[in-house]
């Protein structure tokens, strides 16, 4: 039976044990600072970018090129496996793009490139039941149906300590951040439905918290034991204190720690808490 080869980029946000057990490729995408470019988890430490980023250096990212894929297709799919590469949404990368041009390269291979409509571990769900699925030794076909299933119950959300690097990285005007700021103001985004969009503005960031894991809640009526992720940017003990009060309130068969990476940090900085769930 023709294996099945899972693939994803490096914002899924998935914890290095479960990519080692489950075989499954990251391409990276990449951070810059000025004219130095680093593929993210792989050339940068996560404390080397926190300390120029304190330091007031911005860096930018960039998705990977259709090069990366190539490489990456190309070792996977020699022995005659299937290839299937999950994504972060369309709509905030060319990530999916760049995936779908490599494939192009391969019309005797079998290589589907999957938009998973989410990003940090809305995507990274979907690609560990792929993955489970795949090492089950399931079949392409019954791998897809999976991943269609799940991209319908997962959702998320995150808040922010602060808007200073929204408005370093020119996403937000200083007029927009100023009055935030003054006002204690922090966005509640949901990270699922393709696009991120603030859902709420809440006047505290413990405020936000607590009304995430309410809208949480919500999002898991009369599910039994759904898995949760504890979203953060290079905020571990904030994280567990967070999950603490989500196990108080939710009864969850899985709770994993998922650290946001550069990529995700670099419009947000570092204290990013938030929530994804999968409703099983």
């Amino acid at each position: 039976m023709t294996r099945v080869r899972i693939v994803t980029d490096s914002t899924a946000s998935i914890p290095e044990e479960q990519l080692e057990e489950l075989g499954i490729s990251v391409v990276p995408l990449s951070i810059r600072f000025g004219q130095e470019s680093f593929r993210d988890g792989v050339e940068l430490k996560t404390d080397e970018f926190y300390r120029r980023l304190e330091q007031g250096e911005m860096p930018t990212t960039s998705q990977p090129s259709p090069g990366e894929f190539v490489t990456a297709f190309r070792e996977l799919s020699q022995d005659g496996d299937a290839v299937v590469s999950i994504h972060l949404s369309s709509k905030l990368s060319g990530t999916f793009q760049s995936a779908v041009l490599a494939k192009e390269l391969f019309p005797k291979s079998t290589i589907e490139v999957v938009d998973s409509g989410g990003v940090t571990m809305v995507l990274g769900f979907v690609v560990l039941e792929a993955a489970r699925a795949a090492a089950a030794g399931q079949a392409l076909q019954e791998v897809q149906e999976i991943i269609n299933r799940v991209k319908e119950r997962v959702f998320g959300f995150v808040t922010l300590p602060t808007l200073k690097y929204l408005e370093k990285s020119g996403r937000l005007s200083k007029g927009a951040a100023f009055f935030g700021g003054l006002l204690s103001i922090k966005p509640i985004i949901s990270i699922d439905g393709g696009d991120l969009l603030v859902v709420e503005k809440v006047r505290t960031f413990s405020q936000a918290l607590r009304r995430i894991i309410q809208l949480t809640q919500e999002g898991l009526k009369n599910c039994p034991g759904p898995a949760i992720a504890i979203l953060h940017t290079n905020a571990l003990e904030q994280a567990k204190a967070l999950a603490e009060q989500v196990k108080a309130v939710i009864n969850c068969r899985e709770i994993v720690f998922a650290e946001m990476g550069p990529t995700l940090a670099v419009n947000g900085g570092p204290g990013i808490l938030g929530l994804a769930a999968y409703r099983d």
